[in-house]
């Protein structure tokens, strides 16, 4: 089991796109086969229309090209603290082949795409002021591969 922490708790100041550190994720012994990511918001006191997009990104190549695996629930400005979790399971056994991914496109928000388990991951995030409040939101990302 090998525990990350993609963000360290913090605000974030809208309007900002962040994008996080390549982090590369090796096991100590046999590959890993899912892992849980954690989006913990502490702050979320601003307007409603205010937003914050978080996503998990992995990459096949070495941090060449990037694939977006998860948009975590839209997070409101006024929506107040809250904690969600998505789970990535490698080989789930498909029966049916899937359509190809863009590369280009992101997840919908809410979704999650059973990827595989890139040595990559990285985290970005986007906050939207929608008025002239100075939109905030206090959050942290953390991942358990298991």
């Amino acid at each position: 089991m090998k525990y990350l922490e993609l963000r360290a708790s913090s605000a974030q100041a809208a309007p900002a796109s962040v994008t996080g550190d390549t982090i590369k994720v090796e096991p100590d012994a046999s590959p890993f086969i899912e892992a849980e990511f954690i989006l913990d918001v502490t702050a979320a006191a601003t307007d409603a229309t205010d937003t914050l997009d978080v996503y998990i990104d992995f990459s096949p190549d070495g941090g060449i090209s990037w694939v977006n695996a998860i948009h975590f629930t839209q997070v409101l400005g006024n929506g107040g603290a809250k904690k969600e979790i998505a789970k990535i399971t490698a080989n789930t056994g498909l029966s049916t082949p899937t359509a190809p991914l863009s590369i280009a496109a992101d997840a919908a928000s809410g979704a999650v795409r059973n990827i595989s388990l890139f040595e990559c991951v990285r985290y970005r995030s986007v906050s939207v002021d929608a008025s002239t409040d100075n939109g905030s939101f206090t959050w942290s990302l953390k991942a358990v591969y298991r």
